[in-house]
């Protein structure tokens, strides 16, 4: 090795990620080596990812193309600098399911989702009395002997005053309930109704995820 030999001890290489050493640490490594240093960079590993996965997939390899789907997209999400949206999601898509390969991990987001949703609507989804209660009209019998059956319905069965149990109980039904896309009976103050349909939004999403990840599991 020709060269200043002593290139390797003046230079800095980080310690972790993908964070490429100094540039005049490469200048004194070319020239011990006397030749070119060309960095390979995530976004060129998940070009190479990419293409190994599409070989996988055209000789019917599914257990082989997922994992090199999954070393395609972790290289996209750790490139320097990705397009700040497709970063926030890349990174979510990881942290939530794993780039659906990781059911563990959905199936944990899914329940950790109905805990801290049950909990809030518990704390603060109940409102303070019971409200009004309404009438259910039903019409029986035929012309001309007819008649009308007024029944009430029940108002909301719990309220804030209810002890902390109660309450945890009836939001983990209601919580159910939004995952299912089902209206609760259990009237629900505004903060209540919104989590609830936060939770009928992402509720389906993660478990269609975790459905997905199952199903790779499954097929490798």
């Amino acid at each position: 090795m020709s060269g200043d030999s002593h290139w390797y001890d003046s230079c800095k290489f980080p310690k972790g990620g993908w964070n490429p050493p100094e540039r005049g640490c490469l200048r004194r490594l070319a020239n011990a080596t006397g030749q070119e240093i060309d960095l390979l960079t995530p976004d060129r590993l998940a070009s190479v990812y990419r293409a190994l996965r599409k070989a996988q997939e055209d000789n019917k390899n599914e257990p082989g193309a997922a994992d090199f789907y999954y070393g395609e997209m972790e290289m996209r999400r750790l490139c320097a600098r990705p397009p700040r949206a497709e970063w926030f999601v890349l990174n979510l898509y990881w942290l939530i399911s794993g780039y659906s390969l990781r059911g563990l991990r959905t199936a944990l987001a899914l329940l950790m989702l109905l805990a801290v949703a049950t909990v809030l609507i518990a704390a603060v989804g109940f409102p303070d009395h019971k409200g009004q209660t309404s009438l259910s009209a039903t019409i029986v019998g035929t012309p001309p002997r007819q008649s009308v059956q007024v029944e009430p319905q029940p108002a909301a069965t719990v309220t804030s005053e209810e002890s902390f149990g109660a309450r945890l109980r009836t939001a983990a039904v209601a919580t159910l309930e939004g995952t299912a896309f089902r209206s609760s009976e259990q009237q629900l103050t505004y903060p209540g109704r919104v989590i609830q349909d936060l939770v009928r939004i992402v509720g389906p999403v993660l478990l269609v995820l975790t459905l997905l990840s199952v199903r790779n599991r499954v097929k490798r």
